[in-house]
């Protein structure tokens, strides 16, 4: 018995076990996929805000052009330098000089700024630096644009300095006429600056053009230079970044626009930032190891704990077969041992009375349910029954008044013959919602010969519900309680609206009269009308009580009346597609 109940401990101890492993083992990789997610995404964001800092220095550079050539057109030398026919180039040249110091010209900021004016270029650097001047091509370029700042070219001193240059026209205000252009020397080691302020210890970061020529970069040799597999840095949904393989090693390509920056300064500029795949998994890889040992610490606890859980399923069990044991032995019902009042097994007990309690609570329920539905349904037959009888009867007599040449007659008895056909209908339970609103409309006509001009019907059906089929004769105990409750004691004519239409997944029948109304009460649905008749017709009660039984508790029939204001019955039914 002891190696049978450690035979149990241990089937119940293993899935636990597993269970506790595979739980735990999911649980670190959950950890482990938001970690790894969240240092990325550390990391995205973190360059992110760089790159929209960077944008910002940028920003003051540029802005800086725009102010310094300001300064320098509204200096009061500027004329002179320009148009003084009495000073010689050389004078000129010193006095533009001097006019650069005073309009606060930045050294560190600028390697040369360059005036074209007429045949006259007009030099602010040391000549020792031999920095070489805009091309041609550029500098017709600058004269033809209307940009606030036209970037341009890469160009070296002999230090190896890389200068970007940004060509502004000169515009006369008063005549607009293109007089010349300015070209700025902007030290390229400004922006590479912000760059490695980007990707510290990371990678490296770099300014491009239009996509290929790259104006900024970390790396020096690469300034100026032309990217031609464009489709390396070519990241969609911008911000964003990939994963690509650069110099046969993985990087991350981190790619960011700025359309403000860019519309303000009609340029198309981006920043990439590529940072080393292998510097990122360092951090990812120390996140694994932590990982793994939790994740052995936790095998050992699950294996201790479910060996605990595996004692305590079991001790219960094998208490109540000592008290079987007993029970055999002397044929009496023994206590277990060690067993209280309300332990596990006195707890199943309870659970298994209260379910045989519900269980039989359901039989007696589904019983009396069954006893309605098979009096429903009897009193269905009984309605199919005599039609069949009279259906024959009323065909000879409808033979016999046309031969009588009585066409009221032969028309009530037909339409009576055709009542009673469709509500016959083989001694099916279903019929289409075209053959009830026929029904319907054969037993308005019977109504009518008994109440001539007293009331008009009209008919609404949507065509997508016709050919859906409903249950039998729910329409028609509606329509005789109107003509009968609502509009047979009026003094005037009535109306009669029946509408008909759904949706996925419901019909809805809608009987609407402008008779007498009541004011509705419980006891119109009373187990007390179960087996009422009205006239030969369904009682509410039974009719909401069979659209129940067939349909579900969500169905059956609201009524909305009120005194002297009419009456609107609403059938609702679930849709069945022939």
């Amino acid at each position: 018995m002891l190696r049978t109940n450690n035979r149990l401990k241990t089937k119940i101890a293993s899935p636990i076990i597993l269970i506790l492993i595979t739980f735990s083992l999911i649980l670190l990789l959950i950890v482990r996929i938001l970690s790894i997610s969240a240092i990325k995404n550390y990391i995205y964001n973190d360059i992110y805000s760089r790159q929209y800092e960077m944008f910002d220095s940028i920003s003051m550079v540029l802005d800086e052009v725009n102010l310094l050539y300001s300064r320098m057109v509204l200096s009061e030398d500027f004329e002179t330098v320009l148009h003084d026919e009495n000073l010689s180039n050389e004078e000129k040249q010193m006095m533009y000089k001097e006019m650069m110091k005073r309009v606060g010209y930045n050294k560190d900021l600028f390697g040369d700024v360059i005036i074209y004016y007429d045949d006259d270029i007009y030099r602010n650097s040391d000549e020792s630096l031999s920095i070489n001047l805009p091309n041609p091509i550029f500098v017709n370029k600058v004269l033809d644009t209307d940009k606030l700042i036209e970037p341009g070219q890469i160009v070296k001193d002999v230090n190896n300095t890389n200068y970007l240059i940004i060509g502004k026209r000169m515009v006369n205000f008063p005549t607009g006429d293109v007089t010349g252009s300015v070209f700025f020397y902007l030290n390229e080691d400004v922006l590479k600056d912000f760059s490695k302020s980007i990707s510290i210890n990371l990678g490296y970061s770099f300014i491009i053009e239009n996509d290929s020529f790259i104006i900024s970069h970390t790396l020096n040799d690469y300034v100026g230079a032309t990217i031609f597999d464009t489709e390396i840095y070519n990241v969609k949904d911008l911000p964003n970044y990939e994963i690509r393989t650069i110099n046969d090693e993985k990087s991350i390509v981190i790619v960011n626009e700025l359309p403000e920056f860019n519309n303000r300064y009609d340029v198309d500029w981006k920043i990439v930032s590529v940072i080393s795949y292998d510097y990122l998994l360092n951090d990812i890889s120390k996140l694994n190891e932590y990982i793994l040992i939790v994740g052995l610490v936790l095998a050992i606890i699950a294996t201790i704990l479910s060996y605990k859980i595996s004692s305590d399923i079991t001790k219960p069990i094998k208490n109540i077969i000592i008290g079987l044991r007993n029970f055999s032995k002397n044929g009496k019902k023994a206590p277990v041992a060690n067993v209280e009042i309300k332990d596990e097994l006195w707890e199943l007990e309870n659970t298994y009375d209260e379910m045989i309690n519900k269980i039989t609570e359901l039989i007696d329920k589904n019983k009396n349910e069954m006893e309605n539905q098979r009096k429903l349904e009897l009193y269905a037959l009984q309605m199919q029954i005599n039609p069949h009888f009279l259906y024959n009867t009323l065909d000879a007599i409808a033979w016999m008044a046309k031969i009588k040449k009585q066409p009221e007659i032969e028309k009530t008895v037909i339409a009576l013959a055709k009542f009673f056909r469709i509500s016959l209908h083989k001694g099916d339970k279903f019929i289409t919602v075209e053959q009830e609103v026929e029904l319907i409309k054969n037993f308005i006509e019977i109504e009518l010969v008994r109440f001539p001009d007293k009331f008009t019907v009209d008919y609404h059906v949507s065509e997508d519900v016709k050919k859906d089929q409903t249950l039998k004769l729910i329409l028609q105990p509606i329509v005789e309680n109107a003509i009968k409750h609502g509009i047979s004691q009026l003094e005037h004519s009535g109306h009669i609206e029946i509408n008909v239409n759904g949706d996925v997944d419901y019909i809805y029948f809608e009987v609407t009269d402008d008779g007498l109304g009541f004011e509705p009460t419980e006891a119109l649905f009373s187990n007390s009308r179960l087996l009422s008749f009205n006239g030969g017709g369904y009682g509410l009660k039974n009719v909401d009580e069979r659209i129940k039984l067939e349909y579900g508790r969500e169905c059956g029939v609201t009524i909305t009346s009120k005194t002297n204001e009419g009456t609107k019955v609403l059938i609702k039914i679930k849709r069945r597609y022939k």
